[in-house]
């Protein structure tokens, strides 16, 4: 998949500008390949830009995971809102909105997850994590009638489940191992209809 080069900057909103010539990097060359210059050259600003706001490389992708976190919790919503709540229906459609957009921001899917895992000490970035995973969290405890984790602990193992069954099936599609992106989302849609839809 090609990225779309950001549009450079002329006037507007500088922030969004730099954000998105860092999502077009990052879909272009990677966590290794991403650097601040870059990001500049490609919003058409300064190379100071994006120190300015940012302070450095790993505080924009910071902010770039962080919006990312939301655009996740807001894809996974999108799909939930078609099913009714207190379903393996519902429960399958917050997978669904998961691998969606998983498959169709590899980039970001990885950078998010990497910046998680360094333990990173911008805090807003685990907070914004919990975003999305209260979405998998509401779903389970709609099916089970339940109005919060601590009133049944045999929910919350089975949140982590679904969650786990999502992210990991969206790691093994990044990895190719369900072909093209296209095929691999009809393919694991109908795995998780089987799966939780038993």
């Amino acid at each position: 998949m090609s990225a779309v080069a950001a549009k450079p900057y002329h006037h507007g909103d500088l922030r969004q500008a730099l954000l998105a010539a860092a999502e077009a990097e990052l879909m272009e060359k990677g966590v290794a390949g991403f650097s601040l210059r870059a990001c500049a050259r490609r919003a058409g600003v300064s190379h100071a830009a994006p120190a300015h706001h940012f302070g450095n490389a790993e505080g924009l992708m910071a902010e770039l995971a962080i919006d990312a976190f939301g655009r996740l919790a807001t894809a996974m919503r999108a799909e939930m809102q078609l099913a009714d709540p207190g379903t393996r229906g519902h429960m399958v459609a917050m997978a669904r909105g998961y691998l969606r957009f998983a498959l169709r921001n590899t980039g970001l899917f990885q950078l998010m997850f990497r910046l998680q895992e360094a333990n990173t000490t911008d805090e807003r970035v685990r907070e914004a994590g919990q975003v999305a995973f209260a979405l998998a969290a509401e779903a389970v405890q709609a099916f089970h009638g339940v109005p919060d984790l601590s009133v049944d602990p045999e929910v919350a193992p089975r949140v982590v489940g679904l969650w786990g069954m999502a992210h990991g099936l969206a790691d093994l599609a990044i990895a190719n191992q369900f072909g093209p992106p296209d095929e691999a989302l009809d393919n694991l849609e109908a795995v998780l209809d089987l799966i939780i839809g038993q």
